[in-house]
């Protein structure tokens, strides 16, 4: 398309300034991995003249609390939830809470007396909060960009893949099945936060050294489970971390509220057991470790990319069609993660493959080297440029 991290041209900004302002209709939430990308994308593009904003969230979710904390407009769509499985009265409810919900936003885009005349676009990253408004815009006839965070194509975006004008994913699709019929593939790498874009300064290092109390002739692993915390690491976990430490590392662990005090009880004397309840810094804490443990969302592996630290990924084996196995496979193939699967994994073996990751993991970071997704926001951002102008 010509557009990958390239600017509008001096005439297009001309025209730009000369046309009636367009709007750009953000949809896809229920998760912080569907909301973070569109903020990222949000940030890039609030800087140019005649564009307005808005988002429909889904009525409870995170996504209304970030545009109330970033002041994106937004308009609240009651909650649709998961597409439930096999046909029974659950899966009538939810048509009916789709039709409704749709209603609501054709009403709002179609009479709208603030936003009628706009030329309007649609940027969505999936999800069930996705559906009623990729609906109405199909009903009428509102362009809209697809993105796929994983490389499992989404329910919602398999369903409107076919009309999307664009449709980019955050790393290598695993099939091409649902393909635009008009449009265009774009590998554009899933947007994550600054943080993770910028080398640590000699201060920030100095910083949190101090602020986890790290003894800089340990190595150090970061362990985490998502903002809820893992079960299952948190279990094997407890088993290996006196091994471990007799193994020269220190560990810093994120375990979600439900088990943080149990492994602050069970660890309170031992300084090379840092348990936490939630991180805050997590890109501070990946440029100072040598190794991560994690599952393999796809903005966790988006960040890992960013910060290129050698890992071991666990994928939750529930994950909706199972898009967590297929993410951690396509860093696995590239050879700068190690994948395994949670159902045969033991303590013991879990050990055997941190050392021996350890051991290799300046050929795991060369993996790397052949993945470039710095300018995801920018790259998405001008997608959805090109197609107002």
């Amino acid at each position: 398309m010509g557009i990958e991290g390239s600017n509008p041209s001096l005439s297009e900004f001309i025209c730009m300034k000369q046309a009636k302002k367009k709007l750009i209709i953000f949809a896809g939430g229920g998760t912080g991995g569907h909301v973070y990308p569109i903020l990222a994308v949000y940030e890039y593009l609030k800087e140019y003249n005649n564009l307005d904003f808005l988002y429909f969230c889904s009525e409870g979710k995170i996504e209304e609390k970030i545009c109330q904390e970033n002041n994106i407009k937004s308009v609240i769509l009651p909650l649709v939830g998961g597409l439930p499985r096999g046909f029974s009265f659950g899966l009538l409810a939810w048509f009916f809470k789709l039709i409704y919900s749709s209603f609501l936003a054709i009403k709002f885009l179609a009479f709208s007396l603030e936003f009628k005349q706009y030329q309007k676009v649609v940027f969505s990253t999936g999800g069930y909060g996705s559906a009623p408004i990729l609906l109405a815009a199909n009903l009428l006839g509102i362009p809209y960009i697809l993105h796929n965070l994983d490389s499992h194509l989404g329910l919602a975006n398999q369903v409107f893949a076919d009309k999307a004008q664009v449709l980019t994913y955050g790393m290598n699709p695993l099939e091409n099945k649902f393909l635009p019929k008009n449009g265009s593939i774009i590998i554009s790498g899933n947007p994550v936060a600054k943080a993770f874009k910028q080398n640590i300064s000699p201060e920030e290092k100095s910083r949190i050294i101090e602020k986890y109390k790290l003894d800089s002739n340990r190595k150090t692993l970061i362990i985490t489970g998502g903002s809820q915390g893992s079960q299952f690491l948190n279990k094997i976990i407890l088993e290996i971390v006196p091994n471990l430490i007799r193994d020269n590392w220190q560990i810093i662990h994120q375990l979600g509220s439900k088990q943080f005090q149990i492994f602050q009880d069970k660890f309170i004397n031992n300084p090379n057991y840092k348990p936490q309840e939630y991180i805050n810094d997590l890109a501070l804490l990946y440029s100072i470790s040598d190794l991560a443990i994690t599952r393999s969302g796809a903005m966790t592996i988006s960040e890992l990319i960013s910060k290129k630290l050698p890992s071991i990924l666990i994928p939750l084996p529930t994950s909706a069609q199972n898009h967590q196995f297929y993410n951690a496979k396509f860093l696995a193939d590239q050879g700068c993660v190690l994948l395994l699967e949670q159902k045969p994994l033991n303590p013991e073996a879990l050990i055997e493959k941190i050392n021996f990751v350890y051991s290799k993991k300046a050929l795991f970071k060369l993996g790397f080297k052949e993945i470039d997704f710095t300018d995801s926001a920018k790259l998405l951002g001008n997608i959805i440029l090109k197609s107002l102008y």
